[in-house]
């Protein structure tokens, strides 16, 4: 991961020049960094170590209704879920859910259409609630009365 890393700044460094401000510079960053990984690992794809979404610590939540003691089983339930889709459904949430992420962002990111961005996310909930409630968690929604 180190040696990603410092290949992703030195390429960002090398092709500042070609930076032209249409997104934001995180963004075109995110887009050197997602393009280097892939690259990486195909060139590595036999030593490669996967690691579960479980080892990745959370920083995010995701929707209200959990109480704090219900918060991290939760989030437990939803890495497993994620660790059942496919590489690029988790990119897609990960992006937007953990690295907060818009989904014009991450659209230039992978170099897809917004449209097809909003399309891919939209069946990736899809898919993640029908994972979750396999696990056995369903969506809770708590409703406050307007006053």
């Amino acid at each position: 991961a180190e040696e990603v890393a410092q290949d992703v700044f030195l390429k960002a460094y090398r092709a500042l020049h070609s930076y032209k401000g249409n997104a934001r510079f995180s963004t075109w960053l995110y887009k050197i960094a997602y393009y280097r990984s892939l690259d990486y690992i195909k060139k590595n794809r036999s030593a490669l170590q996967t690691v579960t979404i479980d080892s990745v610590p959370s920083q995010t939540s995701f929707g209200t209704g959990w109480s704090a003691e219900d918060s991290e089983n939760r989030d437990q339930f939803v890495r497993r879920a994620m660790d059942q889709m496919s590489r690029e459904d988790q990119i897609i949430l990960m992006l937007h859910y953990y690295e907060d992420m818009a989904l014009n962002d991450i659209a230039i990111v992978l170099g897809i259409s917004a449209n097809a961005t909003k399309t891919r996310m939209f069946r990736c909930r899809q898919r993640l609630a029908v994972l979750l409630k396999e696990l056995g968690i369903e969506k809770r929604h708590t409703y406050e009365k307007a006053k």
